[in-house]
């Protein structure tokens, strides 16, 4: 808060500025007396503020003594001149007040000089730091602030009085809320009209641009007038007349051309071949037997085809079971031959001698074991250091070593993975226990020495398979196990061809024999005796072909094939009376035509074409409509999986453009419509066909097949010689068809047998490389046995030596699908796909190449993912019922 002196805010009040000014010159005066300099400007804000408070205390207080002895020499008067004794007692009051006012005044006095006396030191040295300029700026903001304070409270006062309200504009009133609100709803409504008004008339604009206006000309205009003119001129009835009439001439002119053209070209030529193979009897009756033949041939593949996917299903349904079946049996063979072995049961531990003991027993390891080792041939010796190596091998796997001992689940589990299943998996009593009971538990790392040790030993020993957890368990990933599988697989075949396994002792565990009443007996005699009557009633009305056997015996299973046998031929009896009624209820008799008449029919086109510019009118509606025959007959075909599901896709489909219909002239000689660059296309496809017959032959083995590129050409240009025939007789058609399918299932064959074999070739490289880690990494473990584990070795490096050789000549990249791109201007490129390529690597390359845009090269990543994924649905779907069937 700013101290202001009652003088000084009384001038302000009452707008007196002469007061200011003369302390702004006493303060100046003041300092000059003091021997201040004015150019020091070193002195502190807080300084300032204190020098300045001082002074305003001082001229408060001579103000006050001023303004006391005024007030005084006022009462005085007052009590003088007034007698009244209530005014005298508030004069005294008044006066003791004063008195009262004075002894204060004494005491600041005293306090103000002791602070004069405490500060005289300090104000020396601000007076010479002091800057008369800055201050006196300070001064007058300060003053400034104070004055427009004071303004604004009496301005504040003044309106809160005022109550005058004037009017703003001269020509109008004003306006109430109702008003107001009324213009607001007017002016929104203008705004919308107008917003409207400026989209129709661009929608017009739209719509005439869009809309085609043709234009005709004034020579066109004066001759349609013309004959106008000469047209209407004529009576209605004679009009109508003349038309008919030009009518029938022009159907007599069709005809009298047609017979002329039959005359003349129509000499057909009969094959000796289409004479053997004609038909007896009605057209319609043929017709209808061989759809009747196609319907039931239909209903016999249909039936197969549920039969093959039933079996399937339930065979792929049965994988799982059947695998827990054989692991049960296992698992209960494995237990009594530990029990026979083992003697402390208690804590289900096996020694390495207990092991190899068992393993003999279960015949994984071959006999010669179990006797003497000196007779033994160099063959036998070879697998006998095998066999070594294998055994311990599982001792060290399963941590043999370290414990003296394996577990009884371990080691059964470990056999198990060595027979082929994966998924079994065994916990005795009490680890099943301690799983139940204990929980996750935070393993702290406290001494770090050890860790790293048990590092070292992890690394400079051999790589095991597996790890023990904290329970004794030996886990164990797929991938593990399946090397654990073809490692072992030598003690797979041992169990194999054990004869022990091949006997089968079939008991009879039940004596129970049923015996059969008499009556029973003499039911079934009975039930016997009608079936042979009913069975020789059949015979002689020869409703069944019976063979006799060789003894002269039928048995009752015989019998009652053979009436179920009469029970089909009465069923099929009934069903053709049934057929025969409603085909003779049915009034439909439509024209047949034979395939044999169809060279003179194209004939008889091409001359009706030749005549097309001759004739008008209905000339062209008897070419269109032949147009349509020939049409759907070509699409009269059995249609394929891709045909099926595109038109699914297109009912799918919801999108549907605006089009935009035009008056444009089209000629009427154009009939067929070709597609650009067919004769490209068509030359592409045939030699990509034969590019790929030549290397599935080259991958081929042993002796050259019948499909040969000798043989393939001279079948090919056998069917252009003979394709001229085919389409006489329905029996080559079928015949065709079915060539044709069988073609395609031996390149498809030949197909999944390449990729078959790179599959393969990319495991063993796999299997290669492991097992080459395995051989650098790998200690000798036993020196009696160094001499056996480098035989071993050198047979397994012959081995892969040899299969390396016989992958560098078949490592051919063989391409999986072809995708043509358009780039526009009849301009086309091919990406070729290949084994393990991605769709992004495709489309950067091809944008690379020809230049293309990062959206572009989305849209063909996007087009080759679809494309690759329908390639990968296809080979599924064939390569299913393959597998099932196996």
């Amino acid at each position: 808060m700013q101290f202001i002196p009652s003088k000084i805010a009384h001038d302000q009040y009452f707008g007196n500025e002469n007061n200011e000014k003369l302390i702004q010159r006493e303060i100046a005066f003041q300092r000059i007396q003091g021997d201040e300099d004015p150019n020091t400007f070193d002195i502190s804000e807080d300084d300032e503020q204190e020098e300045y408070y001082q002074y305003n205390q001082n001229k408060s207080h001579q103000i006050n003594i001023i303004i006391f002895k005024q007030k005084k020499t006022f009462l005085k008067i007052i009590l003088q001149k007034v007698c009244h004794k209530s005014i005298q007692s508030k004069a005294k009051n008044l006066y003791e007040n004063l008195s009262y006012g004075k002894q204060q005044q004494n005491n600041y006095q005293n306090q103000y000089q002791d602070i004069q006396k405490l500060n005289s030191a300090d104000n020396k040295e601000f007076k010479q730091k002091d800057n008369i300029f800055n201050r006196l700026n300070k001064e007058a903001i300060i003053q400034k602030e104070n004055k427009e304070q004071m303004a604004q409270n009496l301005e504040k006062k003044v309106m809160e009085n005022c109550t005058f309200a004037p009017k703003t504009f001269k020509n109008q009133e004003i306006r109430s809320l109702q008003q107001f609100l009324s213009d607001q709803e007017k002016f929104k409504k203008q705004q919308n009209d107008k917003v409207n008004m400026l989209k129709y008339l661009k929608n017009e604009m739209n719509e005439s641009e869009n809309t085609y206006v043709p234009k005709i000309n004034q020579k066109s205009e004066e001759i349609l007038q013309s004959k106008r003119s000469d047209y209407y001129s004529q009576p209605i009835h004679d009009r109508l007349f003349n038309i008919s009439h030009a009518k029938k001439q022009n159907q007599l002119q069709i005809q009298e051309n047609v017979k002329e053209i039959i005359q003349k070209n129509c000499c057909p030529q009969i094959n000796e071949k289409s004479k053997l193979l004609l038909r007896k009897g009605d057209v319609g009756n043929n017709l209808y037997q061989d759809a009747i033949r196609r319907q039931q041939k239909q209903q016999n593949e249909q039936n197969s085809l549920k039969q093959k996917s039933q079996m399937s299903n339930k065979s792929f349904f049965n994988q799982g079971k059947n695998e827990q079946i054989v692991a049960q049996k296992f698992v209960r063979d494995f237990e009594e031959i530990y029990d026979e072995v083992v003697f402390d049961k208690k804590e289900e531990k096996i020694d390495y001698i207990q092991m190899g003991e068992i393993l003999s027993k279960m015949n994984f390891l071959q006999k010669y074991l179990n006797n003497n080792n000196n007779n033994l041939s160099d063959k036998n010796s070879v697998y006998l250091h095998q066999e070594r190596k294998l055994i311990y091998d599982i001792w060290y796997n399963l941590r043999g070593n370290e414990q003296n001992s394996i577990s009884k689940c371990n080691l059964c589990q470990f056999l198990l993975i060595v027979i082929g299943i994966f998924g079994f998996q065994l916990q005795s009593e009490n680890q099943q226990n301690q799983l139940q009971n204990i929980q996750e538990e935070d393993e702290n790392m406290n001494n770090q020495q050890d860790f790293f040790s048990n590092k070292l030993n992890e690394v400079l020993s051999k790589p095991r398979i597996g790890y023990i957890d904290q329970f004794g368990n030996w886990i164990v990933s797929l991938q593990e196990a399946k090397l654990v599988q073809k490692e072992f697989n030598l003690l797979y075949r041992n169990r194999l061809s054990s004869e022990a396994l091949k006997k089968t002792n079939f008991k009879q565990e039940f004596d129970y024999q049923p015996a059969i009443l008499p009556k029973s007996k003499v039911m079934a005699d009975t039930y016997r005796d009608k079936l042979l009557e009913e069975t020789a009633n059949l015979i002689e009305n020869n409703q069944i072909n019976v063979k006799v056997p060789a003894n002269g015996k039928i048995t009752h299973v015989d019998l009652l094939m053979y009436q179920k046998q009469a029970q089909i031929n009465t069923r099929l009896q009934k069903q053709a009376c049934q057929d025969i009624a409603i085909q003779q209820s049915c009034s439909f008799h439509p024209q047949l035509i034979n395939k044999q008449n169809i060279k003179s029919n194209e004939n008889l086109l091409q001359s009706e074409s030749i005549c097309s510019q001759q004739i008008g009118g209905m000339k062209k509606s008897l070419e269109l409509y032949s147009i349509a025959k020939n049409k759907n007959k070509l699409q009269k075909k059995d249609r394929d999986k891709e045909e099926i599901e595109f038109e699914k896709n297109c009912e799918e489909c919801t999108f549907q453009p605006e089009l935009i219909t035009k008056n444009t002239k089209k000629n009427n000689n154009q009939i067929y419509i070709t597609p650009k660059q067919i004769d490209k296309s068509i030359e592409r496809m045939r030699l990509g066909n034969k590019q790929r017959q030549e290397k599935q032959q080259m991958f081929t083995r042993g002796y050259g097949n019948s499909n040969s590129i000798s043989n393939i050409k001279n079948q090919e240009s056998q069917k252009n010689l003979k394709n001229k025939e085919i389409f006489q007789n329905d029996q080559q058609i079928q015949e065709q068809f079915e060539k044709h399918q069988l073609q395609l299932q031996k390149e498809y064959e030949q197909y999944q047998f390449m990729q078959l074999q790179q599959q393969q070739q990319q495991q063993q490289q796999q299997q290669q490389q492991q097992q080459q880690q395995q051989n650098d990494n790998y200690i000798d473990y036993d020196n009696d046995n160094q001499n056996d584990n480098d035989n071993f070795f050198s047979h397994h490096q012959y081995e892969q030596n040899r299969s390396l050789n016989q992958q560098k000549n078949s490592q051919e990249r063989v391409p999986l699908l072809f995708v043509d791109v358009n780039l526009g201007k009849d301009k086309t490129e091919r990406i070729i796909v290949y084994e393990n390529d991605t769709s992004e690597l495709l489309a950067q390359k091809f944008a690379q190449e020809n230049q293309l845009d990062d959206s572009m090269k989305l849209r063909l990543k996007d087009l080759l993912d679809n494309q690759i994924a329908n390639l990968l649905t296809k080979i599924d779907e064939e390569e299913a019922p393959s597998v099932m069937s196996d």
